[in-house]
């Protein structure tokens, strides 16, 4: 003891020492107690699926909008004040039917001047043949009359067809969609008068990518939707063979029928084309994910109880589910509780007992 006394800075070392082992001791411990903890911590579940790919046929789909058959602008072929719309709008008609009617001025007079001129010309020219018959006159005497003849009834073939022209027809069966212009108004030669349109069969048209176009045919059938649900099955009629310079896409139309007259022009429509048969899966809309780099993925758990997604590819869209590729010929879906994994995860899986179509929970 006098060994300490006399040099008690051992004692004051030895205190600190003792204080230092009692304050890391129990840290290491309670180290060890957390890791421990954290090893024992529950996985996620997750609720799974077992799903084996199916052989669908395959569609391509692109919004369209229905667009006449035909439509011209019928124009005026003469001059002169507009007198009466025979047609009016929304009026069917047949071709050759009149639409309206120009005043005709003086274009009747002149014809009946030279139908009298042509009455004349023809009285001449059987005199003139008669006394060369008998040899009482040369032959120039003749021709001269059937010259005279023959420009007379140029004359009144001329004439007819203006008076013609003050009835303006239908080229082909159609709709009056409009009127171009008002009873009294001056019509020049080429001024519109009415807009008509054929709407039966009608076109449905749309545009499809440079992608997709390489797999159309002319002669493809085509089954259309309309917004309420309507459907009408039509056959493609023309693919264009150049792309637009802005959006590089190909403009494709589809010829439906259109007896009944049920189909209108401007409606938006959904262009369904059947392509081939194709290994796929059907699955709920709400299994799919986006990447931050906007792809479309769906979550599923590997032999090892680890999390992976998938890139997948929209190939059908049904009311009860969609048809993707990409996964795997089998594949467990996650179809509850993708919202809370992540690439790599370990999770643990429950066995869904459900309907055909995989569901999914709205956790993203």
């Amino acid at each position: 003891m006098r060994f300490f006394s006399e040099r008690p800075y051992l004692i004051s070392l030895v205190l600190i020492i003792l204080v230092v082992i009692w304050m890391f001791v129990p840290l290491n411990n309670e180290t060890d107690d957390e890791a421990t903890a954290a090893s024992e911590k529950p996985l996620q579940k997750v609720q799974v699926r077992m799903l084996s790919t199916e052989q669908t046929n395959l569609e391509l789909v692109f919004t369209g909008r229905t667009e006449p058959n035909q439509r011209a602008e019928i124009a005026s072929e003469m001059d002169g004040l507009l007198k009466s719309y025979v047609a009016e709008r929304g009026a069917t008609i047949k071709k050759g039917e009149v639409i309206a009617e120009i005043n005709a001025g003086s274009l009747a007079a002149a014809l009946a001047s030279a139908k009298a001129e042509q009455n004349s010309a023809a009285i001449e020219y059987k005199a003139q043949s008669d006394l060369v018959k008998r040899g009482l006159n040369a032959q120039n005497g003749k021709t001269v009359a059937f010259a005279a003849l023959q420009a007379s009834n140029a004359r009144v073939q001329q004439a007819e067809v203006a008076l013609q022209k003050t009835s303006v027809v239908a080229p082909f069966d159609g709709i009056v969609a409009d009127h171009s212009a008002e009873i009294g108004d001056f019509m020049s030669v080429g001024r519109s008068i009415a807009t008509l349109i054929d709407l039966d069969p009608i076109r449905a048209v749309g545009d499809v990518s440079e992608r997709d176009v390489s797999g159309l045919n002319v002669g493809d059938k085509a089954n259309i939707v309309m917004l309420n649900g309507q459907g009408v099955a039509g056959e493609i009629s023309y693919i264009s063979p150049f792309a637009d310079d802005k959006t590089r896409t190909f403009r494709v139309e589809v010829t439906l029928p259109n007896i009944d007259g049920a189909l209108v022009a401007g409606m938006t429509t959904q262009v369904k084309v059947p392509l081939r048969s194709a290994s796929a899966y059907k699955i709920s809309p709400a299994l799919l994910t986006l990447n931050a780099e906007g792809d479309i993925q769906v979550a599923a758990v590997d032999q090892e109880n680890r999390v992976e997604l998938f890139d997948v590819d929209l190939v059908r869209s049904e009311t009860d589910g969609i048809w993707v590729t990409g996964l795997p010929e089998n594949a467990r879906i996650i179809t509850l509780g993708q919202g809370f994994v992540h690439t790599g995860d370990l999770v643990d899986p429950v066995e869904e007992k459900t309907d055909k179509v995989a569901t999914g929970d709205a956790n993203k």
